[in-house]
């Protein structure tokens, strides 16, 4: 597939304060393929988050906020040492996470973690690399296994388990930088509609990902944190109910709750 340059270079926004110690920040890809075997199109997302990556920058962090208190903390609450619930109360996941996912009724979601040190970051050209996973300007590649184990020993971490490899190139047909912004957060779909060609193999079934007839979406999300009501449905093609015909260069995308309104961007 030939190479284009993409319209808009709004995927860097944001990505100098990803060294502030609180904030998440991540770049989401959507694209389908067509299975070797059923013959039929499935949808796939890739993405790439940093979440306080400077809080534990040589080892991935995992907040224990979520877990209920032990024993030990009860009973140092009990004596008057409220220092160690107070620390846990500060505490904050840090990490640089990887993940693949296929949609739909049979969805899954494969994750690998790292820490802040072992990204590799570039500006000019624009490329984010860890290990043998790689994210630039035209280019999707890399390969996760996760082990029954961890999935079953660490559920929250490790949704699902299996192995995926992928080797995709992209160009943005139509960028656009509106979406939502305010003091706390950003999120605009800079790939509005998006070209994906080349090959996948998630849990040993090969897929060919075919640029014809088949349009993508990318979107970039930045802030404090993560909004409170999370959705998202995308489209890059409108069929009319009334004539059941394609409508041209129609397309729109809703996200996540913010200011207790949805976000709705369309053509």
């Amino acid at each position: 597939m030939a190479k284009k340059n993409i319209k808009s270079k709004d995927y860097k926004i944001g990505f100098s304060n990803i060294q502030k110690k609180n904030g998440i920040n991540f770049w989401r890809f959507f694209f389908s393929g067509i299975n070797s075997v059923s013959k039929e199109s499935e949808t796939f997302f890739i993405e790439f988050e940093l979440l306080n990556p400077s809080l534990s920058p040589d080892k991935p962090f995992f907040s224990d906020l979520n877990k209920p208190f032990s024993p030990n903390d009860l009973q140092a609450a009990l004596i008057g040492d409220i220092n160690s619930l107070e620390n846990k109360k500060k505490e904050k996941s840090s990490y640089c996470v990887f993940r693949i996912g296929k949609l739909g009724q049979k969805s899954k979601q494969l994750c690998q973690y790292f820490a802040w040190n072992d990204a590799s970051f570039s500006f000019r050209p624009f490329e984010i690399k860890i290990g043998n996973k790689l994210i630039n300007e035209y280019q999707l590649s890399g390969f996760i296994n996760v082990d029954e184990q961890d999935s079953i020993e660490n559920p929250t971490l490790y949704p699902d388990y299996g192995y995926s490899n992928w080797n995709l190139e992209y160009y943005i047909q139509e960028s656009t930088v509106l979406g939502y912004k305010d003091d706390k957060f950003r999120w605009f779909p800079f790939g509005k509609k998006t070209i994906f060609a080349g090959k996948l193999n998630f849990n040993g079934i090969d897929y060919v990902i075919d640029p014809k007839g088949h349009e993508g979406y990318i979107e970039r999300f930045y802030g404090n944190a993560f909004i409170n009501k999370w959705v998202h449905i995308n489209c890059s093609e409108i069929i009319s109910l009334i004539t059941g015909k394609r409508i041209t260069d129609s397309s729109f995308c809703i996200h996540g709750v913010f200011g207790k309104k949805l976000t709705f961007l369309g053509n």
